[in-house]
């Protein structure tokens, strides 16, 4: 166990309230991501009820909004991309540079996300319409309609929140794996592994639990898929001398 990963214990152990104050894992990369995620989420809440309030079809949603969706996307994605190259760089002590392959990659994943977003707009149409087609002569049925457009509002606006969550963190991984990869491949850092690391708190699940502070070669097929689940808090630091992961 590292230095700081006792003094944490003690602390903890002495003062069980003082866990979030000393929460070592809140580091500059992740704050990075989440800010980025956060950004991209209301974006696309906000969208999405403007695309609804004026009853636009997802032809003409596309047709009105689809670039911009792709440039807020895109900064999203590059911001916590460059962050994964920055934490490898300050961690390696190296320069990484981007590659073509790193933005045909991050062009995936922007492509990825915004037909995930117009395509819960397409799904919610049918929808809707059906529900309008409902008789609401009676006072019940009207009552019935706003009960059910607001359940199927909330439930849109639930799934268009899960898009950057189950994207940012898959999109870091992605940049600090094969910056990683690159830097090996050039013989600049010596081969190190990857640190699978939860946040370690009791919102842990017991899916990613059994993964922590395990090490992965870079290119190991058996190193799980961060996120491994939707809303997954879960990342990997690249492995100190001691076998630890690397903050940054």
């Amino acid at each position: 166990m590292s230095l700081k990963k006792a003094v944490r214990s003690l602390i903890i152990l002495e003062c069980p309230e003082a866990l979030e104050a000393v929460d070592i894992r809140k580091s500059k990369t992740t704050k990075t991501v989440l800010s980025c995620e956060k950004e991209l989420e209301r974006y696309l809440v906000n969208l999405y009820s403007l695309i609804i309030k004026n009853k636009m079809s997802e032809l003409s949603a596309r047709y009105q909004f689809e670039e911009e969706v792709r440039r807020m996307t895109r900064s999203c994605v590059q911001k916590t991309w460059f962050a994964g190259m920055d934490y490898v760089g300050k961690a390696t002590k190296t320069s990484p540079t981007l590659k073509v392959d790193d933005v045909l990659k991050m062009e995936e994943v922007v492509e990825r996300i915004v037909n995930d977003f117009f395509a819960k707009i397409s799904n919610l149409i049918p929808v809707m319409e059906a529900v309008k087609k409902e008789d609401w002569s009676d006072w019940i049925n009207v009552f019935s309609f706003a009960k059910t457009n607001q359940l199927i509002h909330q439930q849109i606006v639930n799934q268009v929140k899960t898009i950057p969550a189950s994207n940012m963190f898959r999109v870091l991984d992605m940049a600090t794996t094969d910056t990683m990869q690159g830097l090996n491949a050039d013989g600049t850092v010596l081969t190190k592994g990857l640190v699978f690391t939860t946040e370690d708190d009791i919102n842990v699940c017991a899916t990613c639990y059994p993964y922590h502070d395990r090490v992965y070669d870079n290119d190991d097929p058996y190193k799980p898929e961060i996120p491994v689940h939707p809303n997954c808090r879960c990342r990997y630091l690249i492995e100190d001398d001691q076998g630890n992961g690397i903050f940054g």
